[in-house]
């Protein structure tokens, strides 16, 4: 086992609803890094879980109804190693990982503990600026949008942990938390849109607000016969056609506004 495998942990964050997508996930990952050999933790809320060949951890900490900040921040403080490579559970590798490159990028944060992550997903902003110590990777720019994302990558646990906020959905994490971030001091990393990915999977995932994105997973499941149920959930294409989406976006306006006067302190 590397220094990598010893001193970081998978966490794919999920919850119990979910639990549909994770044999997917984890038959997924074993295709595309057949060396695998680090520690997974699965957040769950109250579900067990285990795949063959994998040492995956389900924490349990919680009642369904806890907000998705406390729970991900009760179980970071469970977790011992210093790194965290972060995932969500219907991020579907479809490429084989270039584990080398991981295995660098975890050498640089060991060089230079000022790095919060590096991540594997591409970010549209002209004012990043391209790294001449990273190779590949662009020093995010210190205003720029969604500096905190849910996106694959490689984090410093302490500094993960330092950034959530107890009540945050993730949605507003990502939109909130990334203008507190402005104040932060930490260097954070993605990867050039013009070089191979490290981990390649569809922006945004094969879900979209507790839907399939048929147009995603489909050709998965036809590539690699996966056992995926399509009729737990609604597929997105068809909610998006739904004359009754309009209400359901000024709902939501309302309550965004209201957990925005919390999430900027």
């Amino acid at each position: 086992m590397s220094q990598l495998e010893n001193n970081c942990t998978m966490l794919v964050n999920s919850c119990d609803s979910y639990e549909d997508c994770w044999e997917a996930f984890f038959e997924l990952l074993l295709i595309q890094w057949q060396d695998f050999n680090m520690k997974i933790v699965l957040n769950t809320e109250t579900k067990n879980y285990s795949y063959k060949g994998l040492s995956i951890e389900t924490m349990r900490l919680c009642r369904k109804e806890m907000p998705w900040g406390k729970r991900l921040i009760e179980t970071l403080k469970r977790i011992d190693t210093k790194y965290i490579l972060f995932a969500l559970d219907d991020f579907y590798l479809e490429r084989p990982v270039r584990v080398e490159e991981l295995r660098k990028c975890y050498g640089y944060m060991e060089q230079n503990p000022k790095i919060a992550y590096f991540s594997f997903m591409p970010t549209d902003d002209k004012n990043n600026v391209a790294s001449t110590k990273y190779s590949g990777f662009e020093k995010r720019s210190q205003n720029g949008d969604y500096r905190l994302n849910c996106q694959f990558a490689l984090w410093n646990r302490e500094t993960l942990l330092s950034f959530i906020r107890s009540h945050e959905s993730p949605w507003e994490w990502e939109l909130y938390g990334s203008k507190r971030s402005r104040r932060y001091k930490q260097e954070m990393y993605s990867i050039c849109a013009d070089v191979p990915p490290v981990f390649f999977y569809k922006n945004g995932g094969c879900i979209m607000r507790g839907r399939w994105y048929l147009s995603r997973v489909q050709p998965l499941i036809d590539r690699y016969g996966l056992n995926i149920d399509l009729t737990k959930r609604e597929s997105y294409e068809d909610f998006i056609s739904k004359p009754s989406l309009h209400k359901r976006k000024i709902f939501r306006g309302i309550k965004n506004r209201i957990h925005k006067l919390m999430s900027l302190i």
